[in-house]
């Protein structure tokens, strides 16, 4: 279910973070152990793939889509959403035949895309993987995350979508979390943002 959480929460912790986006927050998501306390960890693949099905543009499982991951989603997270979208466990890190930037791929260019991923902050890195598939000639790319984390005031996009070139891209996500900073407490206190890890999406050491 998609709802709108309080910081309060196991998962959600406060502090003062610059994300891999570069969006400073006061907030930041242990994307696992705030599924744990919604009791969403065992079945959030299951769920990611069941709002897919069901998504704005929903995506069938006759046409056996493709999952990427990007960030640090949990493997099995994206192994489980892979099974119950195309029957097979198999993931992504890359396309196959994105070996060269721009390089056309020689499948069907309407085969299906999810991109999935752990948080959305801002979503760089979601977006640059949505281009680099469209430059390939893939045409029917979609997103599935975890927790949705964007400013949508801020951003100006629909909370099913992300916009990408001028065009919607359809996204999904089980929880909404505000990451929204306190910037004038901020700059009251002086203090420099603890960066998050892109790899393993925790933060850095403060040295």
């Amino acid at each position: 279910s998609d709802a709108m959480l309080a910081a309060e929460v196991p998962g959600v912790e406060k502090g003062y973070y610059l994300t891999t986006s570069l969006r400073e927050t006061t907030r930041w998501i242990n994307s696992r152990g705030l599924l744990r306390h919604l009791r969403l960890d065992q079945v959030a693949g299951l769920l990611l793939a069941n709002a897919v099905a069901n998504g704005s543009r929903p995506v069938a499982r006759s046409t056996n889509p493709s999952v990427i991951c990007v960030g640090s989603v949990d493997e099995r997270t994206a192994f489980i959403l892979s099974l119950a979208l195309n029957g097979t466990s198999f993931t992504l890190d890359s396309f196959p035949a994105q070996s060269s930037a721009g390089k056309k791929v020689t499948t069907n260019p309407e085969q299906p895309v999810i991109v999935c991923t752990d948080v959305i902050s801002r979503g760089a890195l979601v977006r640059k993987t949505v281009r680099e598939l469209w430059d390939m000639g893939l045409t029917q790319v979609s997103v599935a995350t975890l927790i949705d984390g964007r400013d949508l005031e801020y951003m100006h996009e629909p909370r099913d979508f992300l916009r990408v070139r001028g065009r919607d891209v359809p996204l999904v996500s089980l929880a909404c979390v505000s990451l929204d900073p306190d910037r004038d407490g901020l700059a009251e206190t002086g203090q420099e943002p603890q960066p998050i890890d892109p790899v393993t999406g925790m933060p850095l050491p403060s040295e």
